[in-house]
């Protein structure tokens, strides 16, 4: 996504407007709520930087936007990951 720009033997990576918001996404996680009307795409990438206890604040602030059973099983496989990182004996 990011573009290239060759001046004088630099070269300066150029992000684009939504890199950087994703960007800032992940660097303000604490602060990350309803999370409904957001594109389920940038959700894939932001949502996997979040710990388990953020996870379940975006979980229950998200009233609308989203198909609810979809919505839950994005979340679940996250869970699923933070289990299979914490037990991996269990699974």
């Amino acid at each position: 996504m990011a573009s290239f720009w060759i001046l004088t033997k630099r070269v300066i990576m150029v992000m684009s407007l939504v890199e950087l918001c994703v960007r800032s996404a992940i660097d303000n996680l604490s602060h990350l709520g309803d999370v409904g009307h957001t594109d389920m795409r940038l959700l894939e990438v932001i949502l996997p930087h979040c710990d388990a206890d953020q996870l379940l604040h975006v979980e229950t602030s998200t009233k609308v936007g989203w198909n609810p059973s979809f919505f839950r099983e994005f979340l679940f496989a996250l869970y699923r990951l933070f289990f299979l990182v914490k037990c991996p004996h269990k699974c």
